[in-house]
């Protein structure tokens, strides 16, 4: 298995109610529009990943894992990567339940989106003083 991990932090806009997609982004600020984001400031951005879990990424039907733990609570996300992830965004890093693919996606046809994140997660990334830890894992 290869795994990665990252930190982001929360936002007191943070709504994460979006219903196909979920984002990290590098952005320090968040408008109320952005209602995919659930942390801001992360550590990483798609083009910071490690080359060897790119490569396992970009595997057409490859499962992915994102595991996300805030205050002692913890949720997973399963996915799938595709030969067609270019991992050249500096700023998102975005997880789709769609098979739609851009510069900003991390993994597709994610069994989750922002609007599936337990509230009590999300209510946690409302206080900027949070930490999310983020861990990607390829099988």
């Amino acid at each position: 298995m290869t795994q990665f991990k990252f930190q982001c932090y929360g936002h007191s806009n943070v709504k994460s109610i979006h219903r196909t997609t979920l984002e990290f982004t590098t952005e320090s600020d968040l408008s109320t529009k952005g209602n995919c984001i659930l942390a801001v400031k992360s550590t990483c951005s798609l083009r910071d990943l490690p080359d060897n879990l790119k490569e396992r990424m970009k595997i057409d039907g490859q499962t992915i894992t994102v595991i996300l733990e805030v205050d002692h609570k913890q949720e997973k996300i399963i996915g799938y990567g595709s030969s067609k992830l270019s991992f050249v965004d500096e700023n998102a890093l975005i997880i789709r339940k769609s098979s739609f693919v851009c510069s900003r996606t991390l993994m597709i046809n994610s069994n989750k989106a922002a609007s599936d994140i337990p509230r009590d997660i999300v209510s946690s990334l409302t206080n900027p003083s949070n930490v999310l830890n983020v861990t990607i894992q390829v099988d």
